[in-house]
């Protein structure tokens, strides 16, 4: 059966194209086009994406190997600055990841809305990829143009073990987004007191205001406020 699935991002008046082809898995017509021009392997389209991007967000390891063996980049950013590894992380394809790692690409690539990789791998969580990316030099603090650090995106989402790993390894719990609310403020917001409490064990304030002059406790319900206080008294 043919593969009629859409990459994420396509419009209605979607054509199968060079790109399509590949995340859809026709390697082999890929090569055989690549063969006959090298240069559409390196072709953008409109989204400023190549064949390793569409590879990639496939994941399809074999073919951005064979890529890489012909000298095409494995770490340009698209139009909107989403490298190869950005896309991979956030697609899930941890064999990808580390491949594109070990040849050298870049951990801190910075998108146009501000983001890493780390970051998608804390909203996601992606806990095996978000380690590699920690050990290999990811910064824990970065911010996107909200302000958002990995923290704040693994706090939202719920993801206990990736704010874990994020604070062992140096995240800032008090690190305010663009709007002054810290993770604290966050999980108190969505509600969850397991995140909460892990926060305040390692120094999260009850009492930083956002701009809107709110501290994490007027988020939180009567329970939860409770245990904050408790803590936070020692």
């Amino acid at each position: 059966m043919v593969n009629t699935t859409k990459a994420p991002g396509l419009a209605s008046s979607w054509k199968p194209s060079f790109g399509q082809e590949i995340y859809d898995g026709k390697i082999q017509e890929a090569k055989r086009a690549i063969e006959a021009d090298k240069s559409v392997a390196t072709k953008l389209d409109e989204s400023g994406r190549n064949a390793v991007h569409w590879a990639c967000s496939g994941g399809h390891a074999e073919f951005v190997e064979y890529l890489d063996g012909l000298g095409i980049p494995i770490d340009t950013p698209d139009a909107n600055g989403w490298s190869p590894l950005m896309i991979s992380v956030s697609a899930g394809k941890d064999e990808l990841v580390k491949y594109l790692i070990q040849r050298g690409a870049d951990v801190n690539q910075t998108n146009s809305s501000g983001q890493q990789p780390l970051h998608y791998a804390a909203s996601k969580n992606r806990l095996a990829t978000a380690e590699l990316l920690i050990e290999l030099g990811a910064s824990v603090n970065s911010k996107d143009n909200s302000g958002s650090t990995p923290l704040h995106r693994a706090v939202s989402q719920g993801h206990t073990r990736i704010c874990d790993l994020l604070i062992k390894n140096g995240a800032r719990v008090n690190n305010p987004d663009n709007y002054g609310n810290t993770p604290l403020h966050v999980a108190c917001e969505v509600g969850n007191s397991e995140i909460a409490r892990l926060l305040a064990e390692n120094g999260a304030s009850v009492e930083m205001k956002n701009k809107d002059e709110r501290t994490p406790l007027d988020f939180c319900d009567k329970q939860l406020t409770q245990l904050l206080t408790r803590l936070a008294e020692g």
